[in-house]
């Protein structure tokens, strides 16, 4: 499944991510049931959402949720954050791959 190959990628065991599903205002159309798609977000141990952006439904939550889990993911431990400012000062350079 593609939620191991970016796990892969980004050399993790975890990463935020979200199974988001477009449309929401064509439920005449609906393509994946709703008892599949929470199976499938409970399988990948993500949350879900359905959006619909001629409704404008759900399309900024979506980005907004998204936002929090990578912030959270981003909180750094506060003893190794410490240890490295004592050991290297104030200025941190890096490079993240999102």
């Amino acid at each position: 499944m593609f939620r191991e190959e970016i796990l892969m990628v980004k050399d993790s065991d975890e990463e935020p991510i979200m199974l988001v599903g477009n449309k929401s205002d064509l439920e005449q159309d609906r393509q994946v049931s709703l008892t599949e798609r929470e199976d499938l977000a409970k399988s990948m141990g993500c949350k879900c959402l359905e959006t619909s952006t001629l409704r404008s439904h759900n399309v900024e939550e979506a980005f907004f949720e998204i936002v929090r889990q990578i912030r959270k993911k981003r909180q750094p431990n506060k003893k190794i954050s410490n240890k490295l400012l004592k050991r290297h000062g104030k200025h941190k350079f890096g490079c993240d791959l999102m």
